[in-house]
């Protein structure tokens, strides 16, 4: 079944770390659908809200899971310009991360195969720069915003 898009909050959450905030915004946002559409534009060919585990599309599966674990802004935060960073800058930037989004990034990162890796980081990075965008008029994490996510009643 297909994820709904936009506010699917019944109230306001409070996120314990501006990471956490972020990717709460970033998987509630009425833009993630057109950021999605417009990274598929990077060469990324695969459908992979549809994909299950087993599927023959490793691409459509590893961005799957990297969905699940609610890492996709961990994950672009690791990559300077789509690609990854040494593991001491990859420290420094998810600083504001929560330890388990850290923990899932890291262990994404570990476990990704070398042929897919370059594709599915180049779909999450330009996914999430540019939903950031448009939601708030710049492509740059904000280790300063509020720790509120205000969700709308249903």
């Amino acid at each position: 079944m297909r994820r709904r898009y936009g506010r699917i909050f019944p109230r306001p959450l409070v996120a314990s770390t501006p990471g956490e905030a972020e990717t709460w915004d970033f998987m509630d946002s009425g833009y993630c659908g057109d950021a999605i559409d417009a990274a598929k534009l990077t060469g990324l060919k695969v459908d992979w809200w549809g994909a299950r585990a087993g599927d023959s599309d490793e691409e459509s599966v590893w961005l799957m899971l990297a969905w699940q674990a609610e890492a996709f802004v961990a994950l672009e935060q690791c990559c300077d310009d789509c690609r990854v960073l040494p593991p001491q800058l990859r420290e420094t930037r998810l600083q504001h991360f929560s330890p388990s989004q850290r923990i899932a990034a890291e262990k994404f990162l570990d476990t990704i195969p070398d042929e897919v890796s370059m594709s599915v980081l180049r779909y999450i990075y330009w996914t999430v720069r540019i939903e950031r965008a448009k939601r708030i008029g710049s492509p740059q994490f904000n280790p300063k915003r509020p720790l509120t996510v205000a969700g709308l009643e249903e």
